[in-house]
Order: C-alpha cells, then structure tokens, then sequence
C-alpha cells in the first residue's frame, strides 16, 4: 500500500501542472504522454484492486494492525480517487488545448488562401482578346464563388474563439489579433474581387466592339470589291439583277450600321 500511495504523489504532482503547450504539436505530444500514462494508470488500478482485498482482509481482523491498516486502506482509496479527478481535469485541459491550437492552424491557414486569392484577384491580367477576356471573367467567377462560400467561415471566427480561448494565456491574445487580420484581409480581397469583375467585364466589351469593327470592316472591304467589279450590262435584265443587289447592299450595310452603334 506504502508502494501506492507513493505512486499517486508521484503522478498527482505531475498532473497539477496545467497543460502548457504552446502549438498544436507540442500539445499533441503531451496528450500522447497523457494517455500513456492513462494506460499506466489501468495497470495500477488493477494492483490496488489486489492490494485493496488484501488489506480489507488485515482490517477485518482483530489483530494489532486491522486499525492501522483500515485507516490506510482509506487514505490510499481517497487518495486514488483524487487522482482519478485530477486525470480527468488534466485530459479536458488537453482536449480544449487541441481544439485551440486546430483552431488557430485553420485561421493560418485561411489567411494563406486570402493571400493567395489577393493575387489572384488583382492580377492586371485582363485578356488580349475577346476569348481570352472572356477565359479570365469565367475563371475569376470561379474565385468570387469560392470567396462567397468564405465568408460564413470568416463571420464565424470570432464566436469560436471566444469559445476556445484560453483564458489569460498570451496565445489567445495572438489569436484575437489573427482574427482580426483574417477578416480585414477578407473585406479588401472581397472589395478588389468586385474591382476586377467591372474591369474584366468592360474589357470584354471593348473586345467584342473590336471584333465587330473588324468584322465590318472586312464586310465593307468585300463590297468594295464587288462594286468595283460590277458592269452594268446593257440588257434591261441585267440592270434589274444589279438592282437588286445593290438593294441588298444598302440594306445589309443598313443592318451592319445598326450592330455597330446599337
């Protein structure tokens, strides 16, 4: 029993120490060390199990000792129960710590994915044509969405840390002030994205002009070409059938007008 109860110091000294871990890896090592001596613990307990039995044996006696030894028995029996307390509070200490500390790597992480998408969304990168236009505004609608599924994520940042937090502890303080940084980084890549989708958009429409000036263009240069070739034949057949084409000249370069300006 003696053996025991040196045992229970021995770990209920360790477990007063709160869990001082100070990143997710360093807090993850100490819950690996928690649980091998969890595991320690089973063991134990089987042991003073058997040393219980024995000593309810000795205090059922008569003997010189049975007083002692009941006294004993019930010092290293609260004892043990203590310790199963302190395990408990040092596990749920470990547990909140880890929860913090993932907490804290996603908003690293997330602040990553900001950068990454600032420059992304403030490229100057606008196209060369009407395709390529086009391409970038499809590609960057993309990234607006994924910004968009962002934003409850980002809204949500500062209940959970103010569930998780440690209180006191200068790590929350560096989380506050990440959070706050996550959001300010969301509210500029969120303003530059709506920049860049009017600048996309308008240079889209800049190509599209050019491609039907281009277009009218080369029509314009097609009837050109055939109005220098055209001979009026002498036949009053041939001078309907002329006619009629240039009826469908002036009406195409009408329609042609139209497109342009409109």
């Amino acid at each position: 029993m003696d053996e025991a109860e040196s045992w229970i110091r021995e770990k209920e000294q360790i477990l007063a120490v709160k869990p001082s871990g100070h990143s997710l890896s360093s807090v993850t090592a100490l819950t690996a060390k928690h649980r091998a001596m969890l595991a320690e613990m089973g063991q134990r307990r089987a042991l003073l199990h058997r040393s219980v039995r024995a000593g309810e044996e000795i205090a059922a006696g008569r003997s010189a000792g049975a007083a002692k030894a009941r006294e004993k028995l019930s010092e290293v029996l609260v004892s043990w129960k203590k310790l199963e307390e302190v395990t408990g509070r040092h596990q749920k200490g470990l547990e909140e710590a880890v929860s913090f500390f993932q907490f804290v790597a996603e908003v690293d992480e997330l602040a990553a994915w900001l950068q990454d998408v600032y420059r992304v969304v403030s490229s100057d990168d606008f196209g060369h044509d009407e395709h390529s236009s086009r391409a970038l505004l499809r590609k960057h609608r993309t990234v607006t969405s994924e910004l968009d599924n962002h934003r409850e994520t980002v809204a949500g940042l500062r209940g959970q840390l103010a569930k998780l937090a440690p209180a006191g502890r200068r790590e929350g303080v560096e989380a506050q002030i990440r959070v706050v940084e996550v959001e300010e980084m969301m509210a500029e890549v969120a303003e530059v994205a709506v920049l860049r989708t009017q600048w996309l958009k308008d240079a889209l429409d800049v190509y599209r002009m050019f491609g039907e000036v281009d277009a009218c263009e080369a029509w314009m240069d097609e009837k050109e070409q055939w109005l220098e070739t055209v001979r009026v034949a002498g036949e009053v057949d041939g001078v309907e059938v002329v006619q009629h084409r240039w009826v469908g000249v002036t009406t195409a370069m009408s329609d042609h007008s139209m497109s342009t300006h409109g």
